[in-house]
């Protein structure tokens, strides 16, 4: 993709930042016909502060965006990473495992909005073995915290959270499962999954001890 004009670049940063359009109008704090006339072409400049703005949403220099010249990327960006709360309550007897993820690829995979309500489950039984095991992390979209589609949620069970198959049932009611055929599934009805489910999975990493 070329960068010349300011259209251009708008649409590569806007592609490598994994941002929506929506998400660049609203963290300029301009009208989405604004950032349109950026991208359709009708509007090659991007004024004062408008650009600082854009800039900063877009991680990108501010002087690469108005006219191309220079790095892309500031240095500091590339490398900045995004520290993900774990949702585990920590308790005294309990180490938690800190995770800090790259925040480029944060923003490639889920977009900024996302960012911002992630946190992520350590594993600890092997309810959902054998796709998800002991040692296992998943990061958690909280801002889901109610059914949509069916697929793995993270949920609240006795005040310890875990991660749970739920899929709809014909009279209306989710069922929970377990992936480990050992442990037995549950059925919710609506006011129970408003208090179990908790978020979305997004994403999981394996780990794995070498003896």
């Amino acid at each position: 993709m070329t960068t010349s004009t300011l259209q251009d670049r708008i649409k590569l940063a806007l592609e490598k930042s994994g941002l929506s359009k929506t998400d660049l109008w609203k963290g300029c704090g301009v009208s989405s016909s604004t950032v349109s006339t950026w991208f359709n072409g009708r509007n090659q400049n991007i004024n004062g502060g408008n650009l600082l703005k854009a800039a900063n949403v877009l991680g990108v220099h501010p002087l690469w965006l108005a006219n191309g010249q220079g790095e892309m990327c500031p240095a500091n960006q590339a490398g900045k990473n995004v520290y993900i709360p774990s949702l585990n309550p920590l308790e005294k007897s309990q180490t938690i495992f800190e995770l800090k993820i790259n925040q480029s690829w944060l923003l490639k995979q889920f977009g900024k909005t996302t960012i911002d309500s992630l946190s992520h489950l350590n594993i600890v039984d092997d309810t959902m073995s054998p796709h998800l095991n002991p040692g296992d992390y998943v990061l958690i979209d909280t801002s889901a915290s109610s059914y949509n589609t069916d697929g793995l949620y993270a949920v609240r069970i006795s005040n310890k959270f875990y991660i749970r198959r739920i899929q709809h049932q014909d009279d209306g009611n989710l069922l929970m499962k377990c992936d480990n055929s050992v442990y037995e599934n549950q059925t919710l009805n609506k006011d129970q999954s408003e208090k179990t489910i908790v978020g979305k999975a997004l994403w999981s990493w394996n780990q794995k001890r070498i003896n």
